[in-house]
């Protein structure tokens, strides 16, 4: 049905002037024109001018016609979307109804009393498919809610249908525990259905729920270590209704109990547990951390942690270079050598064109299966070379006068005392006159996986060993320290890019040092027992603190230039206030550079705390424990090691049943094959070793990645195929466990379902009953499917126009025909 309305395309006051004026003007051309035609002729003028005035009028109040459209065919769908993960199953709905049962019920009346005026589908969901699935109203009595996660995102956009004209809005019937992500994906899925008109509606369904249990984690699940190392394993047991009770946690190992912690649970919500291992081999070993479960617990999946320990015969070979000699650079050298495992290789700048060079290395005994480096190649000029043999200092030595240190080395012995271990090392040392060629040399370098630059490093730093010292870091992987701060009174350009502060000068200040959060989770001072690493524990498994901040006591270091802010990308593993200020300056700074990092010491003095008074001998082994701890991080946090071939490691030592379990493969570029590396993948839950071909990652040479998919609860372990048995940087071991995060997580989350609602367009549900839903349905529908008009105008139709021309074109013959133009 059409109907006709005026749409005036000017304001009706203008058109009524303009018509009186029109009028006018038409009632004195007929009056003066009355006696100049004959009656005939003069109304038939008359008329017609009346005719070609009023079209232009009539056309300006823009006559429309309405023609109302059909509304598209089909009925808007209502998707009833009903979460049946585990956690719907918590009874603490009325009635004592289980969350289910609730979302069951409100599904049913809607489909009985909507299914007229809407399109009313009912699906679930949950993490046990990935996928929503259709489901008749009569089949919700008989589902389980069994799933092991619960996706949203996933739920809202895969029922969304961006092709539906008549309209569509989605009901979530949920309790809003979301653990398949992060709540961005759910707001972002939210804000899809917005851009399709299409709103969600929400009921949360549940409350608060007690939840009682007893779970343990690895801090580090998997970890490297060296042959002799004594490595402390760090648990975090979490206990939630279950305060005052006794836990027993258990150290693991094929199957026996090596130790065993009992702790008493408070009212925090971790406590930490500690054990320590140690081995004289080469391998992978794998642990388990496991508590004793307690009576009433929800699950006892968690109630055990793996954790993996890669332990190499690998020395941590280290080049300290120091442009003066200093008591800094002594006791540092000292105290590295202490630790079995490194092999050093120590220059130090005497005079102008004089450089003393030591290297020392590990025992025989110690290097069974990794040879020994061969010591650096000194440059034309060399003399007085000479061997010795070296007994590992202890770091409670007496300082003798440093010149009398450099005098007795230059003449072929050590003024070390043999009070430490009694293994031995093997010393060279030689007189070298060119400074540049310990970094310029690119095969040196490969040798080494931490550099140490102390002060005054200028004559060390020549061009070429600046661009070889930038590529060993960023392509090699290798870690430079920069110890007491700036290695140059004036950085080069080069050298200022891979720093991770900028400094200023200023006057002569002192400051302590003191960990941030970041440096408090790496433990490096954990330990007190000398072994350097880490790993002391009081009775109940706790790591033992001989105070809250260990380093506020120790002697202040000196610094005469000032730090600036840290780069946004660094770490700041400890801080310090200079002069007495109240800011926080960075003082110990790590920069990740290309695959490697670059990190800096500030302050100089710390030799002191190696050489503390009585009153601080509990504190004398921070000295040992901060730089022993530092240079293992550093050497077994990177890629291959100098003798590795290939390096294999998963990205976790747990994975759930429902997520694919992958890891990463590193190989050398000379043990690269024409076709891609393979990894094989034993275990008792395949009736077959499964073999998986490795894919290449990035654009760098032998980085690939490993992918072996879904895999069954249990233990698997990974080996590069062609690599030899037994090598441990070809191994990994893994576990793959039930998802237990619906068993835990039972705290309904009826904010992010509000806030899910408000994003989409749509609103939060009091009682989602039949009556409640169809009314914001309609008020939906009246704001997004208006009726539908078409609107013609005047000007739109052909006639009009050819009416007007053509009355126009008569009028102007009838007054050429009478003589009045």
């Amino acid at each position: 049905m059409k109907t006709l309305v005026l749409q005036p395309l000017i304001p009706t006051s203008l058109w009524l002037a303009m018509a009186l004026a029109a009028g006018g003007l038409l009632t004195w051309y007929a009056w003066s024109s009355r006696r100049r035609l004959s009656r005939g002729r003069w109304i038939a003028a008359t008329l017609l001018m009346g005719i070609t005035v009023a079209l232009p009028l009539g056309l300006l109040l823009n006559p429309t016609w309405l023609e109302q459209l059909p509304p598209p065919e089909g009925k808007p769908r209502l998707v009833v979307l009903i979460d049946a993960s585990a956690s719907m199953q918590t009874r603490d709905q009325p009635h004592d109804r289980s969350r289910f049962d609730e979302a069951a019920a409100i599904a049913t009346a809607l489909d009985r009393q909507l299914g007229e005026r809407f399109d009313v589908a009912l699906r679930t969901f949950s993490g046990a498919s990935g996928q929503v699935q259709p489901v008749d109203a009569g089949q919700l009595t008989s589902t389980e809610p069994t799933g092991h996660s619960t996706d949203l995102a996933l739920a809202i956009t895969s029922s969304l249908d961006p092709d539906r004209p008549q309209g569509e809005a989605l009901l979530l019937l949920s309790d809003g525990i979301d653990n398949a992500g992060e709540e961005s994906r759910v707001l972002e899925a939210a804000q899809k259905a917005k851009a399709i008109a299409a709103p969600i509606y929400t009921r949360t369904l549940g409350g608060q729920a007690a939840v009682r249990d007893l779970a343990i984690e690895a801090e580090v699940p998997q970890d490297v270590a060296f042959v002799g190392q004594k490595v402390p394993i760090r648990a975090r047991l979490t206990a939630q209704g279950f305060a005052g009770a006794i836990a027993k946690v258990s150290l693991v190992a094929d199957g026996k109990t090596i130790d065993e912690r009992e702790v008493r649970l408070s009212g925090e919500a971790a406590h930490e547990v500690q054990f320590q291992t140690q081995h004289e081999r080469s391998g992978v070993f794998r642990y388990e951390l496991q508590a004793d479960p307690l009576p009433g617990e929800a699950t006892t999946v968690n109630n055990s942690s793996a954790y993996v320990l890669r332990v190499l015969d690998e020395p941590i070979r280290i080049l300290l270079l120091e442009g003066k000699p200093y008591w800094d650079a002594k006791f540092l050298t000292r105290t590295l050598l202490s630790d079995p495992a490194v092999e050093l290789t120590s220059v130090v700048r005497l005079a102008e064109g004089r450089f003393l060079q030591r290297q020392f290395q590990r025992p025989a005994a110690d290097s069974a299966t990794v040879p020994a480096a061969e010591p650096a190649k000194p440059p034309k000029g060399t003399v007085e070379a000479k061997t010795a043999s070296f007994a590992r200092p202890s770091t409670a030595d007496k300082p003798t006068s440093l010149a009398t240190e450099v005098r007795a080395t230059e003449g072929g012995a050590t003024t070390a005392d043999s009070t430490g271990p009694s293994a031995t090392r093997a010393e060279q040392w030689s007189i070298v006159h060119d400074g540049g060629h310990w970094l310029a040399d690119p095969k040196a370098l490969a040798a080494y996986q931490v550099i140490v630059l102390g002060r005054d490093a200028e004559a060390f730093l020549t061009d070429e060993a600046l661009a070889q010292l930038r590529r060993w870091v960023s392509r090699d992987a290798g870690s430079l320290v920069c110890f007491r701060g700036p290695p140059e009174a004036q950085l080069s350009q080069r050298l200022a890019q891979m720093m991770p502060v900028r400094w200023t000068p200023s006057h002569a200040a002192r400051f302590h040092l003191k960990l941030t959060a970041d440096g408090e989770s790496m433990h490096w001072l954990g330990d007190r027992s000398g072994n350097l690493q880490g790993g002391s524990s009081n009775a109940d498994g706790r790591a033992a603190h001989p105070s809250s901040d260990p380093l506020a006591g120790m002697p202040a270091l000196a610094s005469t230039e000032q730090p600036s802010a840290a780069l946004p990308q660094a770490i700041v593993w400890a801080t310090g206030q200079f002069g007495g200020g109240t800011a926080d300056t960075p003082v110990v700074t790590a920069l990740p550079y290309g695959t490697g990092r670059v990190v800096v010491v500030e302050g100089a003095g710390m030799w002191h705390w190696a050489f503390l008074p009585p009153a601080q001998q509990q504190n004398s082994q921070i000295y040992a424990a901060l730089w022993g701890s530092l240079t293992r991080w550093l050497a077994t946090n990177t890629g291959l090691l100098p003798s590795q071939s290939w390096l294999l490691r998963t990205d976790k030592t747990e994975f759930t049943s429902g997520e694919s379990a992958a890891g990463v493969l590193l190989v050398r570029e000379s043990a690269l094959g024409k076709t891609a590396p393979g990894v094989e993948l034993v275990s008792d839950r395949l009736p077959k070793p499964k073999t998986v071909s490795a894919v290449a990652s990035g654009d760098e040479p032998g980085a690939f990645r490993v992918s072996f998919g879904r895999l069954e609860p249990g233990r698997y372990t990974a080996r590069v195929v062609g690599a030899p048995a037994g090598d441990p940087a070809a191994i990994a071991a893994f576990e793959v466990r039930p998802d237990v995060r619906e068993v835990l997580q039972l705290d309904a989350d009826s904010a992010l379902m509000k806030r899910l609602a408000e994003e989409s367009g749509g609103a939060a549900l009091v009682s989602a009953s039949p009556e409640e839903v169809s009314r914001h349905l309609e008020q939906y529908l009246a704001a997004s499917h208006p009726e539908q008009v078409r609107t013609t105008t005047a000007w739109d139709r052909w006639w009009v126009l050819a009416a007007m021309l053509g009355t126009w074109g008569t009028t102007w013959i009838v007054r050429r025909s009478s003589g009045l133009v």
